[in-house]
């Protein structure tokens, strides 16, 4: 725990989180969300957490005070500095899926400028449906939802030459604010762009719903849905519970507990065309290519 002029912070890591931080699928993509409603004096819990098969597990938990940039470095520093290679084995991980928290993706920036930053395409269509329908913006009632699917065109464009042609018809149709915000976010473009972010291996993970999700397991599971009385209690409860549910959930799954997954796994199957396995080439430890 940090007891300086700076925010304290505190992390959580359980026997369970330590294994998680050897995955190898933690070194691809990290989804990260804050939270401070969790217990009575608005302590801010950050969650970071690696895909599994058996869903989304934690690498560590951060507690500390409020969501500052100095806040989020001196939190995310405690895990840098005791957990260095804890991205499976490595230093950094691929891409970090963040929503659009910009103390959050600045200290992330500082910590580890080598990994990617993509944002949750849910919270980037949300912002921009909530900035549409605020007065203040003058955007008159019938071209908020035009305006809304060129955006959404433009985000999951497959394409550069798609892109362009959308970006094109956004400056001809759209409203000058509409313009300037759009040309702000293509400075970014290569963070929600489907097209951009398309080259990297990411799983196909555009939203942060496991971070999401994460929270409100906290919530209803760890907590009861009440809130911890303070940081103490807030730990207690992380170390505790939270532990024994994903102990339960892992064993869930290896013991095929649950019918979900080999659903998931079938219906994934099922897009795939037939081909001869002699036809494949080996790219790396986890891509493949047709030879025909």
């Amino acid at each position: 725990m940090i007891k300086t002029n700076n925010p304290w912070a505190v992390i959580v890591v359980t026997p369970i989180m330590k294994r998680a931080q050897d995955m190898k699928c933690s070194r691809e993509i990290i989804f990260i969300d804050s939270s401070s409603s969790v217990d009575t004096t608005n302590t801010t819990v950050t969650n970071i957490l690696s895909p599994s098969k058996a869903g989304a597990i934690p690498l560590a938990i951060l507690i500390h005070e409020g969501q500052t940039e100095e806040s989020y470095i001196g939190a995310l520093s405690l895990l840098k500095n005791n957990f260095p290679n804890c991205f499976g084995g490595i230093e950094s991980p691929l891409v970090f899926m963040t929503d659009d928290s910009a103390a959050e993706k600045k200290a992330l920036s500082k910590l580890w400028p080598k990994a990617k930053q993509f944002l949750c395409h849910f919270h980037m269509c949300q912002a921009e449906w909530r900035w549409l329908h605020d007065s203040k913006n003058g955007i008159n009632l019938n071209n908020r939802l035009p305006l809304m699917k060129l955006f959404q065109l433009a985000m999951y464009s497959m394409s550069e030459e798609e892109f362009k042609n959308i970006e094109s018809r956004i400056k001809n149709e759209a409203p000058t604010n509409f313009i300037k915000r759009f040309e702000k976010n293509c400075k970014r473009q290569d963070q929600w762009v489907h097209f951009y972010r398309s080259r990297i291996l990411y799983r196909n993970h555009d939203t942060n719903n496991y971070a999401e999700a994460s929270i409100r397991i906290m919530k209803d599971i760890l907590l009861n849905r009440t809130k911890a009385y303070n940081v103490v209690a807030l730990v207690d409860f992380i170390v505790s519970v939270g532990e024994e549910y994903f102990t339960l959930r892992i064993l869930n799954h290896a013991h095929g507990r649950h019918s979900q997954t080999k659903r998931l796994y079938d219906k994934l199957c099922s897009k795939m065309i037939d081909f001869n396995i002699s036809e494949l080439k080996k790219i790396n430890e986890s891509t493949y290519a047709s030879q025909v």
